[in-house]
């Protein structure tokens, strides 16, 4: 979805060297309450949505300074692609050792 947040203002912040800090909101529900993070990086804000939604919350939205909507498994695919970490098993393979004869 690419469509701007209800309700949420955005706006690029200058950071103390004059430069625009893009903020990212994070935006999560869980029950009737609504919880909304704001984050200064993609990343930061990926990780807290992956987060919320490990923990359980629903209709978790990752929104951008330009009010673009995705949810974490979206953003996390865009930024990583298809054949990421998420496909690969839990607990890393490792091949067995054979004892060599003396």
């Amino acid at each position: 979805m690419n469509r701007p947040a209800r309700g949420l203002k955005h706006r690029r912040r200058l950071g103390p060297s004059g430069i625009n800090h893009v903020s990212f909101t994070v935006c999560a529900r869980v029950s009737a309450r609504r919880f909304v993070y704001q984050h200064g990086s993609m990343l930061s804000a990926l990780d807290r949505g992956l987060s919320l939604l490990t923990a359980g919350m629903s209709d978790v939205q990752i929104v951008d300074g330009n009010g673009r909507t995705q949810t974490p498994a979206a953003l996390y695919q865009s930024l990583f692609g298809a054949g990421s970490s998420l496909d690969m098993p839990a607990t890393p393979q490792v091949p067995a050792i054979t004892a060599i004869a003396a």
